[in-house]
């Protein structure tokens, strides 16, 4: 049976929503999208900015709300860019970090991504992380300034840029859907 009252995601993010509802309808817990622009913070510390969402989703919709959200850590840039992903890639793209990677040996990145529920009495974070390579050179026959022609998640052999849509859901399903509504589930499923 699911949850009678229905939880809410704020995002603007119709992928977002997806990822969560395809994940979370498999615990019985009912999941619905709440069209909310949240603002965006200068901090560099992802939990700051998720909890900073998760008050102003609650604060605007005054009922129990999760967010999401992410940073993209590149361990040779000292953890650039951090949770400046949206600007990094518009101004200086896929191209640009592997130009300031030019004879690194040291490739590894981390996304730390972050739920946050929000309700009238409890704040909780979650984090799951995906990690993988800094391939050096964008694959042939790929262009754009998308991380994720840079980006080869650990146990695949293909960046997100070459994967197929059939790989790419294999991706979402069984490493990034997890890593991150695994644990949120089953704490809500308990308490709620």
């Amino acid at each position: 049976m699911t949850n009678a009252h229905p939880l809410y995601f704020a995002t603007t993010s119709a992928w977002k929503y997806q990822q969560g509802k395809e994940f979370l309808e498999r615990h019985d817990i009912s999941l619905e999208q709440a069209k909310i622009e949240l603002p965006e913070s200068r901090s560099e510390d992802i939990l700051e900015v998720a909890r900073g969402k998760a008050a102003f989703a609650y604060e605007q919709l005054q009922k129990p709300v999760i967010i999401i959200d992410g940073a993209f850590h590149i361990k040779a840039l000292g953890g650039f860019p951090k949770t400046f992903v949206k600007f990094t890639e518009k101004y200086i793209g896929a191209a640009g970090v592997l130009k300031l990677m030019e004879s690194v040996d040291e490739r590894s990145y981390e996304w730390p991504n972050v739920l946050v529920y929000r309700d009238d009495k409890v704040e909780k974070r979650f984090v799951g992380y995906i990690c993988g390579q800094i391939v050096e050179s964008i694959p042939s026959g790929l262009q754009g300034n998308d991380f994720g022609l840079i980006q080869l998640p650990d146990g695949y052999d293909k960046t997100f840029g070459q994967m197929t849509k059939g790989e790419l859901h294999h991706f979402e399903a069984n490493v990034w859907q997890p890593a991150l509504f695994d644990v949120f589930a089953k704490w809500y499923s308990k308490v709620k």
